[in-house]
């Protein structure tokens, strides 16, 4: 069994609307803990925490499943506008995720009514090996940079009423991989340049 918070969710943004490559990007993974999303360019995970053991049992068949799953994007976020706001039980703040021999059930609930989002498991879906992307970028970067989310808002508006379609940070590292993440380091990402 797995719990995914809205804070995780918040991958979701790196899912493309369309996709381009011959990994199923419309996807998200779900592996060691963490929950992953990408689309070939951006690669981002956050750390699932909540012991999923304090979650109540509200009667939905399912096993816990510790292999990695794919899950697609849209059932999460259909699960996600489900969860409910409890600030007396915060472990219900999440979805649930179990796995039976047909579905992958994302379940929420505020005790009082049970949603149940069901997904078929998907034939051969191909997401590609994370540990091989994350090996590439260096255990310390020869170059860090710190940007507030609000100096990120004012760069993204200044660009796009310029109309630009990119921004170039000039960064002498040794790899042209720019790794991100959060202030506690919950939620890292991987940037991968595009080439003029």
């Amino acid at each position: 069994m797995t719990l995914i918070s809205k804070r995780n969710l918040a991958v979701l943004e790196a899912v493309p609307t369309t996709n381009t490559t011959g990994y199923d990007f419309t996807c998200v993974k779900i592996e060691d803990g963490k929950i992953w999303a990408g689309d070939g360019h951006h690669l981002y995970f956050s750390a699932l925490s909540g012991n999923p053991d304090d979650y109540p049992d509200m009667g939905v068949s399912g096993i816990e499943h510790k292999e990695c799953m794919l899950i697609p994007a849209a059932a999460l976020r259909k699960a996600e506008r489900d969860i409910p706001k409890s600030k007396n039980l915060p472990i219900l703040n999440n979805i649930q995720v179990l796995i039976d021999d047909e579905y992958k059930h994302l379940v929420t609930t505020d005790l009082d009514i049970t949603n149940d989002v069901k997904v078929k498991h998907q034939k051969d879906p191909t997401w590609p090996n994370t540990d091989q992307i994350v090996a590439l970028f260096p255990k310390e970067p020869k170059v860090e940079v710190v940007l507030s989310v609000a100096e990120l808002e004012t760069l993204v508006k200044v660009v796009k009423k310029h109309g630009a379609e990119s921004v170039t940070f000039k960064i002498n590292a040794p790899s042209d991989m720019v790794g991100v993440s959060s202030d506690d380091g919950d939620l890292q990402g991987y940037i991968m340049p595009y080439y003029k």
